[in-house]
């Protein structure tokens, strides 16, 4: 189908730069097999939150906190609840996380079920990667519907709880909700 899209927009005579042949395509895409989201310009692009910090520990001690409900407690929130099994629930009290993966000391994806509405259907990654005697946590917060002040928000309280995270194991001081750092007034 991708070869019959290209000869049509190549015998398209109308297109005469480079840019234009990349809008053609794009639009011939859309109207041929219903694609809606395509980046076309910076107001249509919806960026995803990603922070990346490193923790002097092995893989096995940063996934254990990441994958137990145990170890969730200890870097973000206290009341943590649920089934950190691959397709289990875990209730954060303000959300709820589908356990979408769960790659033993590799990587870990949850799927918001419940919670904020900008979060419903997002996801959540923390990919492991152990490099100069360090693990490297590579954080993603993916599928927002709309860059506003909200996902600022939420992309801060990201970097706040993944320091948690590493303060913790590295020096048992977590520091999980309710006692996270604030970062505006009724935070």
């Amino acid at each position: 189908m991708l070869n019959k899209c290209l000869h049509q927009v190549s015998s398209m005579r109308i297109v005469t730069s480079r840019t234009h042949w990349f809008i053609v395509f794009i639009l011939l895409l859309r109207t041929k097999f219903g694609i809606e989201k395509w980046y076309l310009g910076k107001e249509n692009f919806i960026p995803d939150i990603l922070h990346r910090v490193g923790i002097k520990n092995k893989p096995e001690k940063v996934f254990k906190a990441l994958s137990t409900i145990n170890g969730l407690r200890h870097w973000w929130v206290i009341e943590t609840t649920g089934d950190t099994k691959q397709g289990g629930i875990i209730n954060f009290g303000f959300c709820d996380m589908k356990v979408v993966e769960s790659k033993s000391n590799k990587l870990v994806i949850w799927k918001c079920v419940r919670g904020p509405e900008d979060w419903i259907g997002t996801e959540v990654s923390f990919q492991l990667k152990y490099k100069d005697g360090q693990t490297f946590v590579i954080f993603k917060h993916a599928n927002w519907k709309k860059p506003d002040e909200f996902m600022h928000h939420c992309s801060t309280k990201w970097a706040v709880f993944l320091l948690s995270l590493r303060d913790w194991l590295e020096r048992s001081e977590g520091r999980p909700s309710p006692y996270d750092m604030k970062i505006h007034v009724g935070d």
